[in-house]
């Protein structure tokens, strides 16, 4: 085949098609897209994609609804594409594998309800991004979901409120060895408390906002530079953070509390050169 087209949906279109193999006979060119599906079709590991040749070069998703499992594999210099809100259904679970970057387009985001797996390792990484200039609204995990987000860098999500990643009542979220860089929250939490570890939080304007949560624990490994606040607790009880871990340079404190009646175990912290209110600050807290 030889896919010369301008439409805007691009050479192929697949809507709720399952799992779609491309071959290697296909000459892409010209077209605005080489390939626009939705979130429950998946293009197999087997396929032929180009990485160059059309105006936007890239696996483009409008949005959709996954109640299935399936996998985003990777495909070298091609990027996937969310140029619409996709839908992680309570059923469905989605599996982005090592070395892929996922853009997003202005204002979308990723809404998760079932399980979302984005596993990357040292050597590669997965990269969640902006499209482009645009802003965009993080990876939002609803109540019940289930996350596991390892070596991956989480960058540039500040569309409105802002999250890299947003959170309420998750069923299980890990967040491990990862980067989040430059958004408005790094996480965002309520009645929330994953396991976050080894990982780097720098230059967003909140590292990680808690609310609403009992007994929230920051895990081992973790380092907080150049935020406006470190941590911001409100209305929590007993937070932990563990002995050793480091929130340096955030301009206005390095540890907000607001209406928590009681602090958990926070000792041995390495804090350097916070801001205007200093390494803590407590407001009505008893």
């Amino acid at each position: 085949l030889n896919m010369n087209n301008n439409g805007s949906y691009g050479a192929f279109w697949f809507d709720n098609c399952g799992v779609v193999t491309l071959g290697s006979n296909i000459t892409y060119s010209g077209n605005e897209w080489p390939l626009s599906i939705d979130i429950k079709t998946f293009v197999d590991a087997s396929s032929t994609l180009p990485a160059s040749g059309n105006t936007n070069n890239g696996i483009r998703i409008l949005g959709g609804s996954l109640d299935v499992a399936g996998t985003w594999y990777h495909f070298p210099g091609v990027d996937y594409i969310i140029a619409s809100n996709p839908i992680i259904s309570a059923s469905g679970s989605l599996t982005i594998n090592d070395g892929n970057t996922v853009r997003f387009n202005f204002a979308n985001y990723l809404n998760i309800n079932g399980t979302l797996n984005a596993n990357g390792t040292s050597g590669n990484g997965i990269l969640f991004t902006q499209n482009g200039t645009s802003q965009w609204g993080g990876l939002r995990f609803q109540s019940g979901s289930n996350g596991s987000l390892e070596y991956c860098t989480i960058e540039h999500a500040n569309y409105s409120t802002g999250y890299a990643v947003y959170a309420t009542s998750p069923a299980s979220l890990t967040i491990n060895h990862c980067i989040l860089q430059d958004n408005k929250y790094g996480f965002y939490g309520d009645n929330a408390n994953p396991t976050i570890t080894n990982t780097l939080f720098q230059d967003n304007t909140t590292s990680i906002q808690f609310l609403n949560t009992t007994s929230p624990e920051i895990g081992a490994g973790n380092t907080f530079l150049g935020d406006t606040y470190g941590f911001y607790f409100s209305n929590c009880t007993t937070p932990v953070i563990p002995a050793g871990t480091t929130i340096e340079n955030n301009s206005t404190a390095g540890i907000r509390f607001v209406n928590c009646p009681s602090l958990g175990t926070i000792d041995n912290l390495n804090m350097n050169n916070n801001g205007s209110y200093g390494a803590f600050w407590f407001d009505n807290c008893g």
